[in-house]
């Protein structure tokens, strides 16, 4: 089960479903307030994401433990999921994340998403672009047209244009992030967990995985050298690889 980032939609994870689709069962959502969910206009909690996944899988009536990958937002749903359904996750997978927010940071995106109010959808990508991938993928994407409109149009963190987020629908999530704080639980998570991280990413610095490394018991840490928040997209090969090479060791 793929869950994406804070505004960001299922088709973030377009390489990893395609990867995966004729190798196991992939499931993945649109989370409240994004893409083609609902977008209730009140402030939305970790809590209610949780239930969201439960929900689906029970509407879905999936039985055996499930392989759990989020990225981002959904690392922090993945966590706080785990940590309350441990007897449904085989396996947690988490992509640029942590166990804990600061008030700097949360503070940092409000003011990103005030601003973006300002932009149009084409500012609003090439704003973004630079915190989400390095200048030779940027430099690919200039050259590699069908590549860029495929980002831009439907898999880009925050800014798209398909179904494009409202600015109520960045602070509706992004406030579920607020007194995020599970490092005195972590110990708790027994199930094995890949740690996936760019050494350049700003929005989940390096040092926030090798805590999580540091404090799960049973946990192993991938990171990817010179990449940004967007590595799942930018290094897609690797990352499927990884993840395919984790999850086979556990399929029993």
């Amino acid at each position: 089960m793929l869950i994406p980032g804070s505004n960001t939609k299922l088709q973030a994870w377009n390489f990893q479903i395609s990867y995966f689709k004729d190798k196991v069962n992939v499931i993945s959502l649109d989370l409240r307030g994004s893409g083609k969910s609902s977008r209730p206009d009140y402030p939305y909690s970790l809590d209610m994401f949780v239930e969201d996944i439960k929900n689906l899988l029970d509407h879905l009536k999936i039985k055996k433990k499930i392989h759990l990958c989020g990225s981002s937002l959904g690392g922090f749903i993945g966590l706080k999921f785990i940590l309350k359904y441990p007897e449904k996750v085989k396996t947690l997978i988490l992509c640029a994340t942590g166990a804990h927010t600061d008030q700097t940071g949360t503070n940092q995106r409000f003011k990103l998403y005030e601003d973006f109010v300002k932009m149009d959808m084409e500012q609003r990508i090439n704003t973004v672009l630079p915190n989400l991938f390095s200048r030779k993928f940027r430099k690919r994407l200039r050259e590699d047209e069908k590549l860029f409109n495929q980002i831009k149009d439907d898999m880009n963190f925050v800014a798209y244009n398909i179904d494009p987020p409202r600015y109520e629908d960045y602070i509706n999530q992004i406030v579920a992030l607020k007194d995020y704080d599970v490092r005195d639980l972590l110990q708790e998570i027994t199930q094995p967990v890949l740690i996936m991280i760019g050494t350049k990413d700003l929005l989940s610095p390096l040092e926030e995985s090798e805590e999580l490394h540091n404090k799960l018991p049973n946990s192993q840490l991938e990171i990817f050298n010179g990449l940004g928040h967007g590595f799942t997209i930018e290094a897609a090969d690797n990352v499927n690889d990884l993840i395919w090479t984790f999850i086979k060791q556990y399929s029993e």
